[in-house]
């Protein structure tokens, strides 16, 4: 059983937080490579909205009958999978279609003999401890079957900025009452990542999709903050020293702006794939190129 997290109080929508596009979505959907019958664990699942995305996405070829799911969602929090079940009340008995939610943490609580084609991680492995980070690589390694494809959807910080994003979100989520989140969150940098993957047994990890995330403090005032106007004049200071130590070039490269209303500034996220095999995907390899994404 799982215990209590902050993801049992955090309850944002990420479309609106993190301003998702569809074609983000559509991205990650299109990286699970979905063919005919599909078995999908959707780790760290939360509300459900990448198991949603999947099944609109696959409507057209379900209703022919040329695909079938299985989704297994995973979540450590009680509300988190409430949520889940109602995002996806609508497809929880039609043709063709599977769902299963587990309450538990990843991979302890994995159903025994489980196998997948597909694990999505959108959002996750930063949710991680740092001393983690291996073994849940190392377990979705496991858990796929041979030509599986673990993907993931993360932040991919620059070494300029990681210091001031990892500050800025860490003040925010201790003032915000996130206990677990202050004490486990680890976001990457991307030389940080691809070291990370070619300690596991995946070896390498392949970039399909970068894209811009635009940071923005006043969108967390009500979901984060409840509109406490003490805490959040408290964090929008803690920014904007912390923006100030910035160098002029890092600035301008986020496209940081403080308009004493809100401060915005651009993070890259990236869609990535890792396979469980040597061959590598016909997309840009961080590995394989020796590139780091700026």
């Amino acid at each position: 059983m799982a215990r209590p997290t902050s993801f049992d109080h955090r309850l944002v929508r990420y479309e609106d937080v993190h301003a998702i596009q569809p074609e983000d979505f559509r991205a990650f959907v299109d990286a699970a490579n979905i063919r005919t019958h599909t078995r999908i664990l959707d780790c760290g699942c939360g509300y459900g909205a990448v198991t949603r995305e999947m099944l609109l996405a696959t409507e057209a070829v379900r209703s022919r009958g040329e695909i079938d799911l299985i989704v297994d969602l995973i979540d450590e929090s009680t509300v988190q999978i409430s949520r889940a079940k109602r995002e996806l009340q609508n497809w929880q008995h039609i043709d063709g279609v599977s769902l299963n939610f587990i309450e538990g943490l990843f991979p302890d609580d994995i159903p025994p003999f489980s196998t997948y084609d597909v694990i999505a991680c959108k959002m996750v492995l930063h949710e991680v401890a740092k001393d983690q980070q291996l073994r849940f690589l190392k377990a979705a390694h496991q858990l796929l079957t041979r030509e599986g494809r673990l993907l993931l959807w993360e932040i991919c910080l620059s070494p300029e900025s990681a210091d001031f994003f990892r500050s800025v979100v860490r003040l925010k989520d201790k003032l915000s009452g996130y206990d677990t989140m202050v004490q486990r969150r680890n976001f990457l940098t991307a030389q940080e990542l691809i070291d990370l993957f070619a300690k596991s047994a995946f070896g390498r990890v392949d970039v399909t999709r970068e894209f811009v995330y635009r940071f923005d403090t006043r969108k967390r005032f009500m979901p984060e903050f409840g509109g406490d106007e003490s805490r959040f004049a408290e964090w929008q200071s803690f920014v904007r020293r912390s923006g100030e130590e910035l160098t002029p070039a890092v600035r301008t490269s986020m496209r940081y702006l403080d308009d004493g209303i809100t401060i915005a500034f651009d993070i890259k996220k990236v869609i990535a794939i890792a396979v469980r095999t040597n061959e590598v995907p016909e997309q840009t390899a961080f590995a394989a190129a020796g590139r780091v994404p700026n």
